[in-house]
């Protein structure tokens, strides 16, 4: 064993073959074997040794490994192929899923990069890692390719979005993209045609700026002119200091026109200052004067309030009015001071005052006063209303005198001092009293009038012989008269007592005539109207005419047994003649009604010859023969036309019809046929064809009552085969499509259990891919008609509403990522105080993403953990609130002057820039730490 440390091993023999040989007795199970395989693969001077030593660890991470950090230009080459190989073998036993997709997202190995986009499903790699790969491996050719060949609208829409250039926008405007990408670049082309005219427009919104304010000078109104020159000149400077970093030649140019025109303006406004001055002036003694009047209007009112309220009598709180005499008074003093600059209206308005200060001084006199008219206007409203005619108008023409009389002595008590207000129901009286007595003395002149005329016409019949006709006027004048009032009767006493004695000699004498003979009359009249035997209309007729003949040559007595004799004989005349009446009426209406009719039926049977469709004809003839047999009688000559007339027209139409049935009948028993077949062999167009046959059947027409029946009973019957078959098969085919639908029913029902004990955002993806698989199965199916269309739309419903609840555990994967992220940096920062450095080995990955360049930062620690209390939106220290302002007015500075805005990450990059962090600084670090985690979880709300 003393020469064991003088025999070399043979894995390292100097001989490269040597340790070749040795490799293949080494066993990578064992593990002193394996590390000496170890120490072979990537410490040894030749590379097939190395090589060979890897293949014996068959170690993918090795290779990986190796194709990183290999010295030997060719090594790396080899260890590279072999990892090509094994990350496209699918069924390598070497890497799983998860390392391959691992693998690809961290290395930065072109080769690599480009594998994993040429087989991204190989890969498992999801569209935010296809960005990433592409902005890492940064050929834009390749970015190109992807760009148009994806079927991914959110990829083609990333990638197109780094594209900057008006002539590469417009190339790809021509391209077939998805519609998101389309209408990004659509909007982008236009934002940078815009930005490209933005100087133009600038320089013309300027111009016009500058014509406005030169036009200024021109309208001579100096409060005008003053506030719009500011405006202008505040718009002119913002846009002019935007074009300075576009134009600097523009910018100078129109710097120097605005100071000319200002200039100028600045010499009108001088100018025009004097006269505004002196209108501010005036305006204030103006106003002054209005105050004034507005006030003296407000404390009159109140005096006239409380007036009013004193009237009313029904408030029981006093109402303090000390204030308004002293008040008055005063107002009355100002109304002097105001004489000169308005004196009618300044008069006027004193003389107001003066008056309401009479009224205050007199009011227990006008209450008392107002109160009795009050009493005594609504004693009157609750004691006597308006007659409804001019019956009663002497009466109420002597109730309103009274309390007219009254209400006039009273006002004049008051010396007409008293508020219209207080005045208003007696107005209101008055008004309606005499408005209503004026109505009711013209009816009455009217109804004298009626009166007195009736009775110049009684004496005029008189004159005339006409005694019958003047005892029936003098009757209706008579209760024309009596209906009159005492005050009406008194003008036409004179003559109706004249007339009265002419009338009643007349009426005696009529009695004498008449009185006995009617009586007879009337009862023959009442027998025959009681007669309930068959009556024969032309006996009645004549026998009612006579009888009504003999009574009216008697006359009428007006004498109440008079007047109760011809309404008996009235009645019982109409009864006696009203089978007459009845009988002729309803002959003549039928007989003219059936002769227009048939006149009718005619036109129409004659408008059947010039029917050119079949069916049409057919219908048409049918309905009019039926309104032709079912006419009543006509006149017998009438008829005897109508009826000639009507034999001539059907004559040829008769045998038409005839010949129409036959081959409608024809026709039917061929779709009889037809639909026999379909009953004997269901087709799958089986319910169309029918239907088919169906609407045929409904165009071809009548073929006659009894085989119209016979031929429908058969057709009906093939019918009612084929659809009992075709209802026996749909419902086989719903219960597959029910079993279709329950199984992506489960389906989904296991993607829903499987989300809620989800924690990674792997197993989501996983699942997100299963469920567009399922979600394509199901459109396939429906495709097939193995799904309807509702159970489509609710499997449709449930899928969307999956996706939804898998977005929102995506976001709270990604921010519960991004929380433990901060964690871990602001833990480490912590370790770090009162340390010579920030960054060690062992400094989170996050962290060292804002190391930045290495350089030191120009922004002071502080001023940087300000800035970002700001940024959040948190308050700083109290100590600190001067800096902060300070801070404040330079960040809007800067956004103003050249659009810099803060971010995040940028202040925190300058905080950890600025050196080790002190033990002093340590409260600095909790605020930095607060006010970063605000502006994250705000980033976070608005994502």
């Amino acid at each position: 064993m003393i020469f064991s440390r003088f025999i070399k091993p043979s894995f390292k023999d100097p001989n490269p073959e040597v340790r070749i040989q040795a490799i293949a007795k080494l066993d990578p199970q064992v593990v002193a074997d394996k590390q000496k395989l170890h120490e072979l693969a990537f410490n040894d001077s030749e590379s097939n040794v190395s090589l060979t030593a890897l293949e014996r660890l068959e170690s993918f991470p090795l290779w990986l490994k190796m194709s990183q950090i290999a010295v030997d230009l060719r090594i790396r080459k080899a260890a590279l192929k072999k990892v090509l190989s094994i990350l496209g073998n699918a069924d390598s036993s070497l890497i799983d899923k998860q390392q391959r997709h691992s693998t690809i997202i961290e290395s930065s190995e072109p080769s690599l990069l480009k594998f994993g986009l040429d087989n991204p499903e190989l890969c498992a790699l999801a569209e935010d890692d296809i960005i990433k790969l592409l902005k890492k491996l940064n050929d834009e050719s390749l970015s190109r390719q992807i760009m148009l060949r994806t079927d991914s609208s959110f990829i083609q829409l990333s990638l197109i979005q780094e594209v900057g250039e008006l002539a590469q926008l417009y190339k790809l405007r021509k391209k077939p993209l998805h519609h998101d990408s389309q209408q990004w670049i659509e909007a982008q082309i236009v934002k940078l045609e815009a930005e490209k005219e933005l100087p133009k427009r600038l320089q013309q919104s300027i111009t016009l700026s500058l014509s406005k304010l030169k036009a200024l000078g021109e309208i001579g109104d100096y409060a005008k002119i003053f506030e719009q020159k500011h405006q202008l000149e505040k718009q002119i400077a913002e846009e002019n200091e935007r074009l300075s970093e576009l134009d600097e030649l523009l910018f100078t140019t129109n710097l120097e026109k605005l100071n000319s025109i200002t200039t100028r303006l600045q010499a009108v406004l001088d100018q025009l200052k004097p006269a505004y001055e002196q209108d501010q002036l005036t305006q204030r003694l103006t106003e002054s004067f209005n105050a004034w009047q507005a006030e003296v209007e407000s404390t009159t009112d109140e005096v006239n309030t409380f007036i009013r309220g004193a009237f009313k009598q029904d408030d029981d709180q006093p109402v303090d009015i000390s204030h308004l005499e002293p008040q008055l008074k005063s107002l009355v003093e100002q109304g002097e001071v105001h004489r000169a600059l308005e004196l009618a209206h300044a008069n006027a308005l004193i003389k107001q005052c003066e008056s309401s200060l009479k009224t205050l001084v007199n009011a227990p006199l006008l209450i008392d006063t107002a109160n009795e008219i009050q009493q005594a206007v609504n004693q009157f409203n609750a004691t006597y209303t308006l007659p409804e005619d001019y019956h009663g108008i002497d009466q109420a023409k002597q109730v309103y005198s009274v309390l007219s009389d009254q209400v006039n002595t009273l006002m004049d008590k008051a010396q007409e001092q008293l508020p219209s207000a207080i005045l208003k129901p007696w107005e209101q009286t008055k008004k309606h009293w005499s408005k209503q007595l004026s109505k009711l003395r013209k009816e009455a002149n009217q109804q004298v009038n009626a009166v007195d005329k009736k009775i110049r016409a009684i004496n005029a019949l008189i004159k005339q012989g006409r005694f019958k006709a003047a005892i029936a006027v003098f009757t209706k004048t008579k209760r024309l008269y009596d209906d009159l009032p005492s005050s009406m009767q008194s003008r036409l006493e004179r003559a109706f007592q004249s007339v009265s004695q002419e009338v009643s000699e007349l009426k005696d004498w009529q009695t004498y005539i008449a009185l006995p003979r009617k009586p007879e009359l009337l009862a023959e009249v009442q027998a025959l109207s009681k007669d309930n035997r068959e009556v024969n209309v032309s006996a009645r007729s004549n026998e009612v005419t006579r009888l009504r003949k003999n009574w009216l040559s008697l006359g009428k007595l007006d004498t109440a047994e008079d007047d109760i004799l011809n309404k008996q004989f009235d009645e019982a005349i109409e009864l006696a003649f009203a089978p007459c009446r009845q009988h002729y009426a309803q002959q003549q209406e039928a007989r003219e009604k059936n002769a227009i009719n048939a006149t009718e039926v005619l036109k129409q049977l004659k408008a059947c010859e010039a029917l050119e469709d079949d069916g049409v004809f057919n219908k048409k003839y049918s309905s009019t023969l039926k309104a032709w047999n079912s006419l009543g009688q006509v006149e017998r000559v009438q008829w005897q036309s109508l009826k000639s007339q009507f034999a001539e027209i059907n004559k040829h139409l008769k045998q038409r019809q005839q010949n129409i049935q036959k081959s409608n009948a024809t026709a039917k028993q061929q779709l009889v046929k037809q639909a026999e077949a379909f009953a004997e062999s269901i087709t799958e167009d089986a319910v169309e064809s029918v239907k088919q046959l169906q609407t045929r059947w409904k165009s071809i027409g009548f073929a006659g009552k009894a085989k119209d029946n016979q031929l429908w009973a058969s057709f009906r019957q093939a019918n009612d085969q084929v659809f009992d078959k075709l209802r026996a098969s749909k419902e086989a085919g719903k219960v597959a499509s029910q079993q279709v639908f329950s199984e992506i029913e489960k389906q989904l029902d296991e993607v829903k259990k499987s989300l809620a004990v989800v924690d990674a955002t792997q197993q989501l993806n996983e699942i997100t891919s299963g469920l567009s698989e399922l979600h394509q199965q199901t459109f396939e199916k429906m495709q097939q008609q193995l799904l309807s269309k509702s159970q489509f739309e609710r499997l449709d419903r449930s899928t969307e509403q999956l996706k939804t609840k898998i977005n929102g555990l995506q976001q709270q994967f990604k921010s519960a990522l991004a929380k433990q992220k901060i964690d871990e940096v602001f833990e480490y920062l912590q370790t770090r105080v009162g340390e010579p450095s920030i960054f060690d080995g062992a400094s989170p990955k996050a962290l060292r993403s804002l190391q930045g360049d290495g350089r030191p930062s120009d922004v002071p620690r502080l001023h940087a953990t300000i800035r970002l209390e700001v940024l959040a939106g948190i308050e700083s220290p109290e100590s600190d609130k001067a800096l902060r302002q300070q801070i404040q007015l330079q960040v809007m500075a800067n956004k103003m002057q050249s659009g810099v805005v803060d971010i995040p990450t940028t202040l925190f990059s300058s905080w950890l820039s600025a050196g080790a962090i002190l033990p002093e600084e340590s409260k600095l670090l909790g605020r930095l730490e607060a006010a970063y985690r605000a502006t994250e979880t705000s980033v976070s709300k608005s994502n």
